[in-house]
């Protein structure tokens, strides 16, 4: 009896430990591991990824995304003036 008195609350630390500890990047996203707010590890490829509970924080990013920059082009407007665009 008092052995389960002591077992389960270490089991729950554990279980939670564990819950905190593991994360999922899905084939859409990208996700970046902060710990205190620097970049530690940048996840691209899908699955299941472990951090640190409790010092690491996990930003997802969607990777459908694109952010083109296109160079500047110079184009004609109706009235023959030449716009910098």
């Amino acid at each position: 009896m008092k052995a389960q008195k002591i077992l389960l609350p270490i089991l729950a630390v554990l279980g939670a430990l564990v819950f905190f500890s593991v994360f999922i990047v899905k084939e859409v996203n990208q996700a970046i591991v902060l710990q205190f707010g620097d970049p530690k590890k940048i996840i691209i490829e899908p699955g299941l990824n472990f951090k640190l509970p409790f010092i690491q924080n996990v930003v997802f990013l969607d990777s459908r995304i694109l952010n083109l920059d296109t160079p500047p082009a110079e184009v004609i407007a109706s009235d023959q003036k030449k716009i910098n665009r």
